[in-house]
């Protein structure tokens, strides 16, 4: 499913930054249309820690509170994804090679526990990121899912230390 070939081309837009508690977050805009000429938003999201994390909506959506929710109907899952995939890779290699990466597989409107997306996601990661090159963290309760860069992070301890700052930081920010 996953593969550059597939992906659409993508392009950095911008970027922002704004302060949340006692973060400074760098939102990166990039965007990118599919084959039905529909455009994507995709909001990678920088917070301290060199963690960013993906996001990403139909921009027909963009005014609606649950963007990260609706479905397109337009079948284009596995490009779409493989775009999303490869703006990660691009972060990874053009931006921040220590960069970590976060997301959460939001529910669809009536869905309920473990989301269909988050289990995609989840086999996807496993799949393209080394557990050599990256820590693996799931949480379910919350369908997130949390990618630690050993470079940066390597040693147990430096991994330990790592995950727990990042998640006291999510929780602080988030009340998750």
């Amino acid at each position: 499913m996953f593969s550059k070939e597939t992906a659409y081309k993508f392009e950095y837009t911008n970027h922002s930054k704004e302060k949340k508690s006692e973060y400074e977050i760098v939102n990166h805009i990039l965007t990118f249309n599919c084959r039905f000429n529909q455009q994507y938003i995709v909001n990678v999201e920088e917070y301290p820690n060199d963690v960013y994390v993906v996001k990403f909506h139909l921009k027909n959506h963009t005014l609606s509170e649950n963007k990260y929710s609706l479905t397109t109907n337009l079948n284009d899952m596995g490009r779409v994804v493989a775009t999303c995939l490869t703006i990660m890779l691009w972060f990874l290699t053009e931006k921040n090679p220590k960069a970590s990466f976060g997301f959460i597989g939001a529910n669809s409107i009536d869905e309920k526990g473990t989301s269909k997306r988050f289990k995609i996601y989840e086999r996807l990661m496993s799949n393209i990121f080394s557990p050599l090159k990256f820590a693996h963290y799931i949480f379910l309760k919350n369908n997130a899912y949390l990618l630690l860069n050993r470079e940066k992070y390597s040693t147990p301890t430096e991994l330990e230390k790592g995950l727990e700052k990042i998640t006291q930081m999510f929780q602080s920010l988030y009340e998750i």
